[in-house]
């Protein structure tokens, strides 16, 4: 299973936003699409970071929530810039491994040099676990025919 399935799930944000934008704007459009990160293009189109919702609890947290707050702040003074990417063909247990060896919970999605999204760390471990409880599934079916045909070439014959 790879990013592709993700994506085909419909489980890849895709928005994007500009370093110059604010930051209210910003989490405006998140929470209006319901994601939590929003990849961050410069005006040449080249991945500039990565905004997610602690980011902007960070920002709340320092500017606090009366007053301006977070408005009149921008995206590039609170995005995180060094983004890790993975390629469409990656496999979601590899998407999964770096996202732990690097601590983060969003990866940003490449094919070739197309940003195709981010995708987080917790839809990565559910479809894991979907797929892994159908194989439980199929596995339980199996056992289940096998020990039904073992009974019947047993039993008896008249």
């Amino acid at each position: 299973m790879t990013i592709w399935d993700l994506i085909d799930d419909g489980l890849c944000a895709t928005m994007t936003c500009r370093p110059t934008d604010f930051l209210d704007e910003t989490l405006d459009q998140m929470m209006d699409a319901g994601i939590s990160e929003i990849a961050v293009k410069d005006y040449d189109g080249d991945i500039a970071g990565i905004v997610t919702d602690y980011d902007i609890m960070r920002a709340t947290n320092e500017k606090g929530t009366t007053g301006h707050g977070i408005s009149g702040e921008r995206v590039h003074d609170w995005m995180t810039e060094d983004v890790i990417f993975c390629e469409t063909n990656t496999t979601l247990e590899q998407a999964i491994g770096i996202m732990k060896n690097a601590g983060i919970h969003h990866l940003v999605i490449k094919d070739g040099h197309l940003l195709i999204g981010v995708i987080k760390l917790t839809d990565a471990l559910t479809k894991l676990h979907v797929q892994d409880m159908q194989r439980v599934s199929t596995l339980r079916h199996q056992v289940m025919l096998a020990n039904s045909d073992m009974r019947v070439s047993s039993s008896p014959s008249l």
